[in-house]
């Protein structure tokens, strides 16, 4: 009943205490990537021994498709610019259906010097046929 009622209020109160944001933006050390327009460059992100960033929509530098693409950057402010990850190419250009399949549409690590995994969907076009 009521004893409940009041503890129960009691412990939301307490729990406004305990809620607060926090936002920590360095604007004097930048490190700055960028992709193509359009490739969804930085759709994912992962550290490992470097950065790993999934660009879903971006067209491999080797192929004719838009496949997607994982790339790895340096940790240094050197140079925008990431290099593409290179997987497996046969098994890769062998597979039906490559394009528009969103290759780094989530990238994830265990940390540095363990194992990485990068995710593709496939995301087929439907057409009408003609009647």
């Amino acid at each position: 009943g009521l004893k409940h009622r009041k503890r129960f209020w009691l412990i939301l109160q307490t729990s406004d205490l305990f809620s607060a944001a926090a936002f920590n933006l360095d604007t004097q050390n930048v490190l700055k990537k960028s992709g193509d327009p359009g490739s969804l460059f930085g759709f994912s992100v992962a550290f490992h021994q470097q950065l790993l960033v999934g660009a879903p929509r971006a067209k491999h530098p080797n192929e004719v498709n838009v496949t997607g693409v994982t790339y790895q950057c340096e940790l240094t402010t050197t140079s925008e610019r990431c290099q593409p990850i290179e997987f497996d190419h046969e098994d890769f250009l062998d597979s039906k259906g490559i394009d528009n399949q969103w290759m780094g549409v989530r990238v994830m690590s265990q940390g540095p010097g363990k194992n990485v995994m990068v995710n593709k969907i496939h995301l087929k076009e439907k057409k009408k046929k003609d009647l």
